[in-house]
């Protein structure tokens, strides 16, 4: 039994010619149809190695990333992806984030303001060192709250920590007990951009 696949053909330009559906329709012949699959069949070879390759994604080493559908507009939350090549599908991309730690020195001529509890001004050179946590729910998070531009936030959260815990501090405090005042910031630096999450 043959398919009954029918084309509209115009069989007249006479507008006041009644047209005969017989006329009108008529089956494809096997030569057609083979042309139209050997088209199809080719067309999909050239196509589907494109689609594959995009389908693809890759986090280089010291870095991670969650996993982006163009197509909803949203955030993979089921997998935190570390270094390697992952199928991830057509319209996916990656967003990554480092693993990797990195490290803040104020500039030469930049020093960071601060006061002592006794009210003496500080001018201060700050060096230290940051990495985000690689727990998803984290990541995901920080995402989601502050997009890809988080790592400014962090540096002015940083140093306003600094100044706070520099305020609870004596001016000759800040020689004399120098050591618990570098566990302190410490501590309290690597805490509140925690918070962020």
């Amino acid at each position: 039994m043959h398919s009954k696949i029918l084309f509209l053909s115009l069989i007249s330009h006479n507008p006041h010619k009644k047209l005969n559906m017989a006329e009108t329709f008529q089956p494809i012949n096997e030569g057609e149809k083979r042309v139209f699959f050997v088209l199809l069949i080719s067309l999909l070879t050239i196509i589907s190695p494109f689609l594959l390759g995009f389908s693809f994604g890759t986090v280089d080493p010291g870095w991670m990333a969650l996993d982006w559908n163009q197509n909803t507009n949203d955030i993979g939350n089921d997998k935190l992806f570390t270094q390697g090549r992952y199928f991830i599908g057509l319209g996916h991309q990656f967003i990554k984030f480092p693993r990797y730690v990195k490290q803040y020195i104020s500039p030469a001529d930049e020093y960071v303001s601060t006061r002592t509890m006794d009210g003496l001004g500080v001018d201060m050179k700050i060096a230290y060192t940051s990495q985000l946590s690689p727990d998803l729910d984290d990541v995901v998070s920080l995402y989601r709250r502050y997009g890809e531009k988080y790592d400014d936030l962090v540096q002015k959260i940083s140093l306003s920590s600094i100044r706070d815990v520099v305020a609870n501090y004596k001016g000759f405090e800040l020689v004399s007990k120098r050591e618990e005042l570098a566990r302190e910031l410490g501590s309290h630096v690597s805490r509140e951009p925690g918070n962020l999450h």
